[in-house]
């Protein structure tokens, strides 16, 4: 059996617009296409994670790569960076340290 957690998210009104515009167009619920965005970028992180360990191997031990295919795996992976996480948010704090701007 599924269980489920309830959240509540923030979105700039530019995203909000463009959410509610696509997910009439697939009729689908706001829950279920959050769910579904979450999951994909879940997915998508695991994937490129993986597939930077791969690389990072081969680089390590290539498999007889010649010069040109040890330069292409060199210029493919020449722009990725490490991942750090950045600023805690504010959701982070506790409920009563936070002060509502009016």
């Amino acid at each position: 059996m599924l269980r489920y957690k309830k959240i509540a998210v923030t979105l700039p009104t530019d995203t909000y617009e463009a959410l509610e515009r696509a997910r009439g167009k697939l009729a689908k619920s706001r829950s279920e296409v959050v769910a579904l965005a979450i999951k994909e970028w879940l997915h998508g992180l695991e994937a490129g994670a993986a597939s930077r360990r791969y690389v990072a191997g081969y680089l390590r031990t290539p498999e007889s790569a010649s010069p040109a295919d040890r330069e292409l795996a060199r210029v493919a992976t020449a722009d990725w960076s490490e991942w750090k996480p950045g600023a805690p948010s504010r959701a982070a704090e506790p409920r009563g340290s936070r002060t509502r701007k009016r």
